[in-house]
């Protein structure tokens, strides 16, 4: 009886309601006790359904989405419910009850305090902080954290949602004024911006566009910005950040400068600070990084360890290698290294590798290695002779790159794209894998390398090393290569997602994209937007039962997308963008990608490399999209078709040693049946021709059906 008596006492005490308190004295209360609390809505659905209401003590959130989606901005609520906290985030939820007092009312003031005085002392509330720099100037922002600091370094953390009206606009790259509310998220605390008028320019003359580099060539590139004034554009630049090369300048008032950067070296990595002078002020952009072009050859070899569909080939067969090819490729890159091997690989259960690798370690090859901090890598234990680290133990160090002879100009490669170096990665997974040779290119991938290992020597700085959250924006990111333009970007620090958007973004055609997993929001959306505006959109998805999967979202808008079930595992991570841009590497379309990992990206603008993906997509897709695959013949029927490609007409010759009725259907590339007709009674020799003036040019698949029995065969349209 005293253990009941007891128990219904603490029952009491854990849910007891207290009357009308302020904001302040609430947050002290426990978990479970019933409050009543007045104030005013400091926030709209910018930040999802959860409101901040704010009295004259403190600030506290109330989640419950029925009710508080319905507030605004400026009403004064009275709201009674239960302590709790989320994530480290003391508010209430649900509520019990509420009620909406008055509406209009002004905000309280913001606080003015430091970048690392936004934290418990005044979460809930609005704050301002003046004077800060955000990390990643020019960008455009997307969903993910940010950091600005002042001129002290002190740092706060600002967070940006799905949805939220900043993601894709410019990150300003000139000091600011920043008024939010101070939030946490599993102890770190976040400034969270309502919308653009929470980002106040904090000077009269100012940079109002990113920087953008053209005209790379071996010896320098042009930057261009823009100001809200007329001023004199100016660069000092270096290899260090001590910027100890001097300056150029373009000459003359414009508020659209562009400086010639002439003189330097190539395949060099520079660090360069543009401004612009207006004569009685000067407008900063932060310290960015940008590369000159190499002398390099250039060459592009992507491979694919999966068949691919060359009767869409525009002329250069995308290369299709098997598994054991696969590793014959790589043994052979470490096999030709003169100087240095670096590797960045999630997973490796070959022991093949680390025997290569060990090899050219014992022969005085520089070999360092970085591997997942919790992925088995079963081959690296116990350690092999060449040092390795393990990183990332918050998320995953997800890179599978390597690097050869960076500092050498014909004999530097970077290997990357989607494979691991385990067994199923390599030979039945579907994967990808580019080969680059470019000393601009590699001398980058070793800079990232450099910034996770610690060091910039043989053996690792351990203290020193930087993995996930803890990166920095410190590698260029534009190239020519070979003639093409190419992009690079590391996550989680280069903002990779707002970048794939982009690219996204700019189809007027078409979008194909195999991955393994899609969660991100922002993409889904740009995806849904370019159907919507009459962009062709096919896309396979290998995980859709991810949590938050967009794969629901994007089949409901109506988008052609497929599930890929068959027993492999599709492992890519690729977009075609207009059969001429292709995005591909580590990076999957989640927010641990853009947010927690260590990634990287490339996005490549070439015509034939393009094609060789499409070449892979299309073999992907029909495996998929017509149910063909049964069985490779119907018994005793022959099928031949002719010309193809096909111009006007096809010629379908079919020949059957027992008497049959047959369905045939021709579906398109969308898995959209475009024709049908039947042949009945066959037996022997019967020629159908198909007339294909209603045909648009591309890619068929024929379906001959008999009974339970289905087979296919694909053609080409030409015009």
């Amino acid at each position: 009886m005293k253990k009941l008596l007891g128990f219904s006492l603490f029952i009491f005490l854990s849910f007891a309601t207290f009357g009308q308190t302020d904001i302040a004295d609430a947050r002290t209360y426990n978990q479970g006790q019933i409050v009543t609390i007045t104030g005013i809505v400091i926030n709209n659905s910018s930040l999802g359904p959860i409101r901040y209401i704010q009295d004259d003590s403190g600030g506290l959130p109330v989640y419950d989405p029925p009710v508080t989606e319905t507030w605004n901005i400026g009403d004064e609520v009275t709201v009674t419910g239960p302590m709790s906290e989320f994530m480290g985030l003391i508010q209430i939820s649900p509520s019990n009850s509420s009620s909406v007092n008055s509406s209009g009312n002004a905000l309280p003031d913001a606080d003015v305090v430091p970048p690392n005085a936004v934290n418990i002392n005044n979460e809930g509330q609005l704050v301002r902080v003046n004077d800060v720099t955000f990390d990643a100037g020019g960008a455009t922002f997307s969903v993910g954290t940010y950091t600005a600091r002042d001129i002290n370094d002190n740092e706060v953390v600002i967070y940006v949602r799905s949805s939220h009206p900043l993601v894709g606009t410019l990150i300003p790259v000139t000091r600011v004024n920043l008024t939010g509310i101070s939030s946490q998220f599993n102890g770190v605390p976040q400034l969270l911006l309502r919308d653009e008028n929470d980002i106040e320019i904090a000077v009269d003359f100012y940079i109002n566009s990113a920087i953008d580099q053209t005209n790379i060539i071996p010896s320098g590139f042009d930057l261009s910005w823009s100001t809200n004034a007329p001023g004199i554009g100016h660069v000092r630049y270096g290899e260090t950040d001590a910027l100890e090369l001097g300056h150029a300048t373009s000459g003359g008032m414009t508020t659209d400068p562009t400086v010639n950067m002439a003189g330097l070296d190539d395949a060099t990595i520079y660090l360069v600070q543009p401004y612009s002078v207006d004569g009685a002020d000067t407008a900063w952009s932060s310290i960015g990084y940008y590369s000159t072009r190499s002398l390099s050859t250039g060459v592009m070899k992507a491979y694919f360890n999966a068949p691919v569909d060359v009767s869409v080939s525009s002329g250069n067969d995308a290369v299709y290698i098997t598994g054991a090819q696969v590793l014959d490729t790589l043994i052979a890159l470490i096999e030709s290294a003169t100087e240095t091997i670096d590797c960045s690989v999630l997973n490796n259960g070959r022991q093949d590798i680390v025997n290569a690798l060990t090899a050219a370690h014992n022969s005085g090859i520089r070999v360092r290695y970085i591997a997942d901090q919790g992925s088995a890598n079963t081959v690296l234990t116990p350690s092999p002779a060449f040092p390795v680290v393990k990183g990332n133990g918050d998320a995953l160090m997800h890179n599978k790159f390597m690097v050869i002879d960076a500092e050498t100009v014909n004999n530097s490669w970077v290997w990357t794209g989607s494979t691991n170096w385990t067994n199923n990665n390599i030979s039945t997974d579907p994967n990808n894998i580019v080969l680059i040779q470019d000393q601009a290119l590699a001398r980058t991938y070793v800079r990232e390398f450099e910034e996770m290992w610690g060091s910039d020597g043989d053996l690792p700085g351990i203290f020193n090393a930087k993995f996930g959250e803890n990166k920095t924006d410190n590698t260029p990111h534009k190239f020519v290569i070979g003639g093409s333009e190419v992009e690079c970007y590391f996550s989680p620090s280069d903002n990779t997602t707002s970048k794939i958007e982009a690219a996204l973004l700019s189809a007027t055609n078409s979008i194909e994209f195999a991955l393994l997993s899609f969660t991100h929001n922002a993409l889904g959306s740009a995806i849904n937007d370019q159907h919507d505006s009459g962009v062709n959109v096919r896309g396979i998805i290998e995980s859709t039962g991810d949590q938050g999967t967009e794969y629901d979202f994007l089949v409901g808008e109506g988008i052609n997308v497929q599930s890929h079930p068959l027993s492999s595992q599709l492992h890519h991570k690729y977009a075609l963008v207009d059969e001429n841009i292709v995005v591909t590497g580590s990076h999957n379309w989640s927010n641990s990608a853009e947010q927690r990992n260590d990634e990287n990206t490339l996005i490549i603008y070439n015509d034939e490399l393009g094609n060789q993906f499409l070449q892979e997509f299309t073999a992907r897709w029909l495996e998929l999209v017509t149910s063909i695959d049964a069985v490779p013949n119907l018994n005793g029927l022959e099928i031949n078709l002719y010309p193809n490609p096909a111009p006007d007409f096809l010629f379908l010759d079919l020949r059957a040693e027992e008497q049959m009725d047959l369905k045939v259907v021709i579906y398109d590339m969308n898995g959209q049946v475009v024709s049908s007709f039947e042949v009945n009674g066959l037996i022997g020799q019967n020629i159908e021709q198909v007339a294909l003036n209603n045909f648009a040019q591309g890619a068929y698949v024929l379906s001959i059906q008999s009974g339970d029995f289905i087979t296919g065969r694909q053609f080409r349209v030409i015009k």
